[in-house]
């Protein structure tokens, strides 16, 4: 990787930073700040690296806060989950609504569900740290009811592109963003365990979502799917809605003496930072490779006539939600970094043997174990980057890593779906890309670890 770049010249874009270590009087309606002990001060500093502006901070570690971790676990179910939902449509797509499309083509749709989720978080999470969160959330919302819906109607390929690719990826990068960025203001020291349950909100949308299309379409048809997942969501977001609430200012002033004042939107800067940089590459790696048996698990169970075709990606997401809130207890204890690693070591590991998963007993291991190596992707890896810098800009940080990232999102599947060629048979080359892109990925989080003990001589990373 390159050598962090100099300095860049003051922008005549100006935005004011504030770090308060409590939220000014203005602000104490809707920013709460409540006491913490001294062994949750205690527990704070050894949890990560020290951020001076954190250690002036108090953290309610529960309360209030678990009401905005059930927020975070329906944004995650409704957005990611109904993402990690795209292999149930391929199998669709390609034998009733778009017969002729090939898998490669269909990938596109769920990469640009993928991309727009991650890559939109360069703005979404500088709209957050403004302090307009529910506008944007309001959005996310009505996004999603309009690409879902019109996607109740669509007949062919472009439409489905636009409805769900584009449509609900837009949608998802506003959501996503704003459930995985609010619990992290109420907890330090137990971060990961409430973003381990936050996450696990995809695993659960992975499971249901899949289950319910499935046997949906064959009793009301295509269309009135859709507009039962469009009611659904709209429930679980508008109860998301009431459970939000922010603690800290925000931390970029908009309000300027003659009224709103211009924002630089992208803050490149945190890149200078080496140890961010290389958790940026390896979460894009990991991307390019750790989605592929989601997208690809229906395909594959079918064409080898495995049974249960169709719930193997429900069994993929179960697992997949114990592996990402149970290795976020054990990242509290002994680091996010020290934790998320082996994780995806391991998910590397197993996408190499995919292959050889051609019976039941293979495939039901298969999907056990690496649905759980897998799942400590989506909870650790903003728990770890919410570590690298203060908590009252962890939505810009959070937004450039996930949109630095979001290329692995869209190139992922179209690649893997291509190698595996238009009759569906190179198996074996798709799980090696897969596979090394992971552990490629993997390898960066050990250099991002690596830099971080070098800088702060704290081995609980």
């Amino acid at each position: 990787m390159a050598s962090p770049s100099p300095s860049p010249s003051p922008s005549p874009i100006s935005e004011k930073k504030i770090h308060h270590p409590l939220p000014h009087p203005q602000h104490q309606q809707e920013h709460e700040q409540q006491p913490q002990d001294k062994d949750d001060e205690q527990e704070q500093e050894e949890t990560g690296p020290h951020i001076t502006e954190d250690a002036k901070l108090s953290f309610p570690e529960g309360g209030r806060g678990w009401l905005v971790v059930l927020g975070g676990f329906t944004c995650t179910f409704c957005s990611f989950g109904y993402a990690n939902s795209a292999g149930v449509f391929v199998e669709y797509y390609m034998q009733h609504l778009l017969p002729g499309t090939t898998a490669t083509q269909l990938a596109w749709i769920g990469s640009l569900q993928y991309f727009l989720l991650f890559f939109v978080g360069s703005f979404t999470g500088r709209i957050f740290d403004t302090g307009n969160y529910r506008p944007l959330f309001a959005a996310g919302i009505f996004l999603f009811l309009l690409g879902q819906c019109m996607l109740s109607l669509a007949t062919r390929f472009y439409q489905v592109l636009i409805c769900q690719g584009i449509l609900l990826g837009l949608s998802y990068g506003a959501i996503f963003q704003v459930g995985v960025t609010i619990p992290q203001q109420w907890f330090h020291a137990r971060r990961g365990a409430a973003m381990g349950l936050v996450a696990a909100g995809s695993s659960t949308g992975g499971i249901v979502f899949p289950i319910a299309v499935k046997n949906l379409i064959p009793l009301i048809g295509f269309p009135w799917t859709m507009r039962v997942i469009a009611l659904i969501a709209a429930v679980l977001l508008s109860l998301a809605f009431l459970c939000f609430k922010t603690r800290l200012p925000p931390s970029i002033d908009v309000h300027g003496p003659q009224g709103w004042k211009a924002v630089q939107w992208l803050d490149f800067s945190v890149f200078r930072q080496p140890e961010f940089s290389f958790y940026v590459l390896g979460s894009g790696l990991a991307m390019l490779g750790l989605y592929s048996p989601f997208s690809f698990s229906d395909l594959w169970t079918s064409s080898h006539n495995l049974p249960a075709n169709g719930y193997w990606l429900a069994v993929l997401n179960a697992a997949s939600m114990f592996g990402r809130v149970l290795p976020g207890f054990v990242a509290d204890r002994i680091g996010r970094t020290n934790t998320l690693f082996p994780h995806l070591l391991a998910s590397g590991i197993l996408l190499f043997i995919f292959p050889l998963t051609t019976n039941l007993v293979g495939m039901l291991f298969f999907s056990i174990l690496y649905g759980f190596a897998s799942g400590s992707y989506v909870s650790l890896i903003p728990a770890a980057v919410g570590q690298l810098g203060p908590t009252s800009t962890i939505g810009t940080r959070l937004g450039m890593m996930f949109a630095g990232s979001s290329f692995g999102g869209l190139l992922g599947t179209p690649i893997a779906g291509a190698i595996l060629g238009p009759d569906n048979t190179n198996w074996w080359g798709m799980s090696v890309f897969s596979g090394a892109m992971v552990c490629a990925g993997a390898g960066c989080v050990l250099a991002s670890r690596t830099l971080t003990v070098r800088r702060t001589g704290s081995q609980r990373i």
